[in-house]
Order: C-alpha cells, then structure tokens, then sequence
C-alpha cells in the first residue's frame, strides 16, 4: 500500500479504497446519506441534502465516497439503474449563469455516465443556436426529462453558493419550478457557508434543503485519520507511535495548529514521514502556493473596508474584539460591527461570545496561512515552525539545523535557530492546556489522557502522576488543580533555566493576551510574576499587553526587565531595538543593536537591522557600514545588497546603487525557491524614488540611472515583481504634491525603457488610467470603463478608493 495517493486537494482523484480507509467521524451520516438516495430513487419521497463546511472540512471526500458506494450498489443490483442516474457538477462548473446553461452542466455530466446522453447534448447545441433564450431554455428542460426518463437524477452539486450566485434569482425560480413539477431529482449539494438564497424567506429555496454542518475533527478524530493514513502508506510505525502518549501529545499540539479542519491534517500527514527538512519547507511552500490563488480571488470579492479586517485578523492569529478591530481598521465601532456581521454571513469569519463581547477570527485556517504567508515578504511562516517544533524533538532539530546549513540560502541561520534550535514545548503546552481545560470541565477521560502525555514528557514525577490519576478518577478536581499547579512549579525549578516554564497561571495570561483581553492578561501576568518574579517570559508578554494599550514607556521597562533576567540573549536585545525603532527611537534602538552584537557579533541580523535604523534616522554613511558588516558576515545576503543600495541612491551615489543591486539580484537569481519579497523590495525603492524624481533638477539623472536599472531587472527576471511595485506605488503618483506633469514624465519614462514588455502592458495600462483620472477626476466612470472588469478590482484595489460610481455594475 505503500504507493497509494493521498490528494488533499481532489479527493475525487482517489481510489473507494483509500477514501473509505481515511474516513473518520463521518461514517454514520455517510450511511445516512446513502440511504436516503436509495430511497429518492425507489419511492416518491425525494432528499434534499445541503453539506456545510467550510474549505477543507472534506464535503467533497465525503460526496466522492457516497458516489462510489453508489458505483458499488449499481453493481450489486443491476436493476437500481433503471431508478437511478448520478450528473455529479463538480467544483469548477464556473460560468452558468442561467436555467439553460445549468441544463447544459447536468447533461454534460449525464454524458459521462450515460454515452447515449450526449446526443441530446448535440441536440440542446443545435437548438440553443436557432431557438431565442426563452425557446431554448424550454427545449432544454424538455431534452433534460427526456434523459431522465422514469428515473430519479441524483444532482452532485458542489459549491451551490457559486452556482446560485450565477444563476440569478430568475435561474433559480426556473430550477425550483422543475423540481417540483417533476418531482424526479434528489440533490447532494455543498457549499462553504449558509448563503441568502437558502436562507431568505423571499427566496425560491428557503426552506427547501436539510442542512447538515460538518463538524471539526476533534484530537481522538485526528488521531485516528493519521494512523490510517500511515497505514495506507504502509507505515505500521508511525500508525503505532501515534497511539502512544508522545504520539498522542503531538497531535494534540498540531490540533492546535489545524484547528480540526481534516484538509491541514491531511497536508500535515504529508510531512511527518519526510526525512529531510528542506524537502520538508519546498512541499509545505508549494502547498501554499497551490491555494493562494482562490483565496486571493475571495479577498478580491470583499469591499476595501472588509479586506482591512480581514488582513488584520490574519495579523493577529487570535480573536479580535469589535473596538479593537475598529481602532486598528481607522473605522467606527458600529461600521466595524457591520462589516463584521457580512463577513460571517459570507462565511470569512466567525465569533465567540464572552458575555457581552463578541471576539471574531477568520473562520478558515488555510486562508490564514495563505495570506499570512504572502504578508512575510521572505521571513519563516509562523504555523511552519510551530509544526517543526511539535513533530521533531530538540535533539534532532539542532541535528537538521547543521545538516541545512549553506545548503538553504533563502533562510537565514537566525530565522532557523529560532525555530529550530527553541528549547519550546509546544506539546508540554498542549497537553497542559487541555489538561487544564478537562480538570475545570470535569472531564475524566480527557484529564487522564494528558496526565499520561505530561508524564511521559517527563514533566511529573511518577508520585506526582499517580495521585493526580487517583484524585481524577475520584472526581475531586480542585484538588486536582492545586496539586497540578505545585506539582508544575516543582518540575520548572528542576529544568535548566534557560528551558521555557509555563504555569498554568502563565498559560492563563498568554491565552488572554492571544484573545486581546490587554488588561485582563497584565492583571494574570502580575499574579504570575507575584509567583515567579524571574519569569522573564512574563516580562516580555506583559511588555507586549502594554504596548497595545498604549503604553509605550511601561512597554520598555518591562522588556528592559526581561533583559535584566537574561541579559545573554541577544534575541531580544534585537527585538527590543525594534520595537524601538518602529516608535522612531532611533538612537535608543541602536544601543540595543549594539548589545546584542556584542553578544553575537558573528550573527547578521542584529547588524541589518542597526544599518536599517541608521537609515531611517537619516545618518547614511554609518547605515552602510553596518549592511557592509552584515555582508561580511555572509555574503549572499540579498536584502542586506539591496537595501544597502537604497541608501547608496538616496545619498545620490547612483553608480554605487547600480552595483549593489547587481550583486542582488544575481543572488535572487541563484535562490530556489525564489524569494516572495523582491517586489516588497522594489516597491520599497520606488518609494523613495518617486519623490526626487518629482524635482526637475533630478529628473535627467534618475531617467539615465532607471535606463541601467531596467537593463538590471530584465537581466534578473524580475518584471513581473517590478510590475506588482508600479501598482503598488501609483497612490503616490497620484498625490497632491506630485505635479501632472510629473506623472506624465513617469509613465512616458516607464513606457520608453519597458514598454514593449508584455508583462509590464497591463501595470502601464493602469498607470495610464490613473494618471488620466488624476488630471480629470469627473471623468472617473468612463476612464474605468476602459479597463476589464479584473483590472478595475486591482486599480480600486490599489487605490483604495473608497466609492467608485457604480464600480460593481461596471
């Protein structure tokens, strides 16, 4: 079995064997469905079966099992044939916009199943050329009973919110009125979210579907669906290990991460059984790839203010409260609020309520890692490492940090000891969380389950382990909890100090901080550091609730605190000058560089991050002597080249500029996988470029010096970067101190050095547009309406203009 095909992706693409051997939770109502279609196609009474999840929650696993089974009965009773016929309308059955193009999609589907109903698909052709809509639309449903005959249709109809939406209300009443005047369909639909053409009474479908919302996997659920995936790979061992407490506590760990969503488990199960970690980091990259693109197409449907909320819960990885959400968005509380309720209703987000609070986080994990990932600009992805940390033991992650060293140039050792080299125990956490949880629930089975993980972790002694079991299994919880939390302090004051501690006190203020209850956390943190005032990691978290509350003074001295504990580790001497230099505490930001380079003067980051300070402070000369220091210490550093080039240009030094870039973009083009932040670091220069190339006296020397650069970029192959860059700057071209005739000098220079490039025709064209409209703003609707629909969303987009006349209806 070991070369079966696990598709994440089109669970259609499997075998019945390997679909009904990773089923898990669902078997009942896999059954339940079946027997409800059998009894559509065998009696008058027909099923109408709506499935709820949203992406990755396995609707259509599910529905390409229920089809095999169906497969297996046709088998079984030949006569069931002559009851039953399946069109199974998959996911990308785009573009139907009308009753006789769904007519068209069903026939189409009968035509795999049934040769001979491709003869009446040649026949609706025919017809829908010569007939008008009206005439065509009848024939159709004519030719579709025609195909249907004394059978029941079993409609498979994958996401039913997108075919509603391009059916149109009238599309919909015409389907409505088919279904029942014929009474010959059952349906088996799916859709992300409960959507308004099934949930308004002023609606031809209200009423009409059963609904039934996929539930989570819960951690025994996820368990069981990773051991047989091991053992459909023939992986007997890892099926074993996952049953055992460590298995069990990594699990746990990684459920944390999934969120029971059965796709990342199933991406996860992937890399558990990879042996080497850059194998590891190109799947988990090219997975995400793979998603980006319907995820960005959702973020395309949202309104500007929807796209703010949603990019900030993706920032945030917690749930938000509606005041902070509004404060962060620039948006009153009420219009926050709105927007909020529309995006649930659209199925983006979903909330929590604590008593008169209502908390939102993005409903879908993998449209958090999605766009989480295109927002690092090149740096490590968060729930990446956290992955690392569960699966791979200390000892064996320092092991795979060695054996990747100068092999992947596009980490950097910092990013990887981080991840790599933390003494974190994200199962420890795990397991004590849910332990926490099942001792306030009272929970049995729960609680004993992750006393057995938190022991076998070595984090209780066995004395310890054995009274908390005995106080478990006699339901006396509190005394359960007490002993817990002695029995916790004990193992932290055994363990080495630089090793992470987490009290349950501490776990409750870290979960308070992750919820955004700011105060609610710093007065939990306080109790913890009443405890343990040595907790620099308390420090550091309390640090951080300050900061968001505004209290930027508060903020340092609590970071200064932690440093005070552990004054030897230069990470976060190096975050606290960047926290520093983002509130433009230059100076004071360098000092902190300073120290952590004196602790590892070897390390790159600490001397980037100081050159980029310099910078930003306005002192250019010692700005490059620190990216010079960071080049020494490892030469392809591409960003350390490229920024390094910035401040070259603004001091005017255009030659110097040329040749710091050339050196970068040689780099990137040597890096597999390529960078994602090249047009982060374009758009950057750009940035500083549009305003000098806004001074006349400049204008000569930038266009000769932009003449060597383009050359630069083509060579690199980096134009579809640049092309990302010119859009993201137009807001600039368009702004008040930029003169029209500046704007015009800009799309003429980029016109002559690049454009003959196809990849630069559309950013031009754009350009082009928005430059016209900033000299006629009146004439905004028509200028718009040169432009295809999907270059309109990206200039609005890029704009961020607020109300375009009509925009939707353009």
């Amino acid at each position: 079995m070991a070369n079966q095909m696990i598709s994440a992706f089109t669970p259609s693409l499997m075998s019945p064997q390997e679909l009904e051997t990773i089923l898990v939770q669902r078997q009942d109502l896999a059954q339940e469905l079946l027997e409800k279609i059998l009894l559509s196609a065998t009696t008058p009474a027909k099923h109408y079966a709506l499935l709820i999840g949203m992406r990755g929650m396995g609707k259509t696993h599910l529905v390409a099992l229920i089809y095999y089974r169906l497969l297996a009965e046709f088998t079984k009773t030949p006569t069931l044939q002559d009851q039953l016929v399946i069109a199974w309308l998959r996911e990308e059955e785009w573009g139907v916009d009308s009753w006789l193009d769904l007519v068209s999609r069903i026939l189409r589907a009968l035509a795999v199943e049934e040769p001979q109903s491709k003869l009446l698909l040649e026949e609706l052709r025919r017809i829908s050329i010569e007939d008008s809509i009206d005439r065509a639309a009848a024939n159709a449903t004519r030719l579709l009973k025609e195909a249907i005959g004394d059978r029941t249709l079993l409609l498979i109809m994958e996401n039913l919110d997108d075919l509603f939406k391009g059916l149109g209300e009238a599309g919909q009443q015409q389907f409505r009125s088919f279904l029942q005047a014929e009474q010959c369909c059952t349906i088996l639909a799916t859709t992300p979210a409960l959507f308004t053409a099934v949930q308004s009474r002023t609606k031809p479908f209200f009423g009409f579907f059963h609904p039934i919302h996929l539930d989570r996997l819960t951690v025994p659920e996820a368990i069981e669906m990773l051991g047989k995936i091991a053992t459909l790979g023939g992986q007997e061992d890892l099926a074993s290990f996952l049953q055992t407490p460590l298995g069990r506590a990594r699990v746990r760990a990684v459920h944390h991460l999934a969120g029971g969503n059965p796709r990342v488990y199933m991406l996860f199960s992937q890399f558990i059984t990879r042996d080497a970690l850059d194998n590891l980091v190109e799947a988990f990259m090219k997975m995400l790839d793979d998603l980006t693109p319907y995820y960005q197409a959702r973020m395309k449907e949202l309104s500007n203010q929807q796209r703010k909320i949603v990019e900030l819960l993706v920032d945030r990885r917690h749930p938000v409260m509606v005041k902070e959400i509004a404060a962060d968005c620039f948006i009153d509380a009420g219009t926050a609020a709105s927007q909020l309720r529309e995006l649930r209703k659209l199925g983006y987000v979903e909330a929590e309520q604590n008593g008169r609070e209502s908390f939102y986080e993005l409903r879908e994990v993998l449209m958090r890692l999605c766009l989480e990932v295109k927002k690092q600009r090149g740096q490590w992805v968060e729930i990446f490492v956290e992955f690392l940390k569960i699966w791979y033991p200390l000892s064996e992650r320092k092991h795979q940090l060695e054996l990747m060293r100068g092999t992947s140039q596009y980490i950097k050792d910092e990013h990887l000891e981080r991840a790599l080299l933390s003494d974190e125990d994200p199962c420890f956490i795990s397991s004590q969380r849910d332990l926490q949880r099942a001792l306030k629930q009272q929970q049995q089975l729960l609680a004993t389950e992750t006393l057995e993980e938190l022991f076998h972790s070595k984090r209780l002694t066995e004395e310890n382990y054995q009274k908390l079991v005995e106080l478990v299994q006699m339901d006396r919880y509190s005394e359960a909890q007490k002993l817990l939390s002695e029995s916790v302090s004990q193992e932290d004051r055994s363990v080495e100090k630089s090793e992470l501690t987490f009290s349950l006190q501490f776990l409750e203020g870290v979960e308070l901080l992750e919820a955004g209850k700011n105060l609610e956390a710093l007065e939990s943190l306080d109790a913890t550091l009443v405890e343990n005032e040595s907790n620099s990691d308390a420090w550091i978290c309390r640090g951080i609730s300050l900061s968001r509350l505004g209290r930027y003074e508060e903020a340092i001295t609590n970071f200064d605190r932690a440093i005070s504990i552990n004054p030897g580790d230069h990470r976060i001497w190096n975050d606290r000058g960047i926290f520093l230099r983002n509130l433009g505490r230059y100076e004071e930001a360098i000092v902190s560089y300073d120290q952590a380079i004196s602790i590892k003067p070897d390390k790159d980051e600490a001397w980037h991050n100081k050159g980029f300070a310099y910078f930003k402070w306005g002192k250019y000369v010692e700005s490059i002597d620190c990216y010079n220091q960071a080049i020494s210490i490892d030469a392809d550093l591409y960003d350390s080249w490229h920024d390094k080039g910035v401040v070259q240009f603004v001091m005017g030094n255009y030659e110097d500029t040329l040749n710091s870039w050339q050196q970068t973009f040689q780099i990137i083009q040597q890096l597999t996988p390529r960078p994602n932040d090249i047009a982060g670091l374009i758009q950057d220069f750009l940035a500083e470029l549009i305003p000098r190339f806004s001074l006349p006296n400049l204008q000569p020397q930038i266009s000769t010096f932009l003449t060597q650069l383009a050359t630069i970029y083509q060579q690199a192959q980096v134009l579809p970067e640049l092309s990302t860059a010119l859009i993201a700057t137009l807001p600039q071209i368009l702004a008040p101190n930029i003169s029209d005739y500046t704007a015009d000098e800009w799309l003429a220079l980029w016109q002559n050095l690049l454009g003959t490039e196809p990849t630069l025709e559309m950013p031009l064209r754009l350009m082009n547009v928005a430059i016209a409209y900033k000299k006629q703003p009146k004439q905004q609707k028509r200028l718009w309406l040169g432009l295809a629909k999907e270059e309109r969303s990206i200039l609005n987009g890029a704009l961020e203009l607020v109300a375009i006349p009509n925009s939707d209806s353009l």
